[in-house]
């Protein structure tokens, strides 16, 4: 088996663990972290959103672990947003993830599965748009499984403060490892027994 590094492709789950003020979750799994420059940028660009403020926060106090992965589509909207030039453009988050997942190798040696934390709750939609070797894991079975490891108390109290902050998160529990490797992927830390 494999122990994943961490790739974050999507807001969601930055939003809603900023929210429970517990992005600090994401340290005890003790691997790298890759954050996509836009998305990152559509998380925290207005500091009165959900969340903003903890986000910027955690990036700015763990740079050892915390890689902002630039892409060409993210460099491209920020020249656009420095010149003045103020659109929306529909999918640039995602066209900025496809370009990093299209470089992936180029970070994690590609026998190494990544760990993708997202909140989509399409999981088909996501299963076409990120392939090969990834382990699947959504907001929601990050905290059961750090439940299950007891890194945290209680993954329905979180789950809870992530409700009662105003954040409408998908519920689904999902824990899929990678189905182009060999080996089986995991993501847990191993955690010592108590003596």
């Amino acid at each position: 088996m494999k122990r994943a590094a961490l790739a974050i492709p999507d807001s969601g789950p930055l939003i809603s663990l900023g929210v429970a003020e517990k992005l600090d979750l994401l340290l005890k799994l003790d691997m790298p972290i890759y954050i996509v420059d836009h998305v990152l940028y559509e998380c925290t660009n207005d500091l009165t959103r959900l969340g903003a403020r903890s986000i910027v926060d955690f990036v700015e106090n763990n740079p050892e672990c915390i890689h902002i992965e630039d892409t060409f589509v993210g460099k491209a909207a920020k020249q656009e947003r420095d010149s003045g030039i103020r659109k929306r453009h529909r999918g640039l988050g995602e066209a900025a993830i496809a370009e990093f997942f299209a470089n992936i190798d180029d970070k994690i040696d590609s026998a190494e599965p990544v760990l993708i934390l997202f909140e989509d709750s399409d999981v088909q939609r996501i299963n076409t748009f990120i392939q090969g070797n990834v382990h699947l894991l959504s907001t929601k079975g990050l905290l059961v499984g750090m439940e299950e490891c007891h890194l945290i108390e209680s993954a329905d109290a979180i789950w809870q403060s992530i409700i009662n902050a105003g954040r409408i998160a998908s519920n689904k529990i999902i824990d899929q490892p990678s189905k182009y490797s060999s080996e089986a992927s995991f993501w847990k830390p191993v955690v010592p027994e108590s003596v």
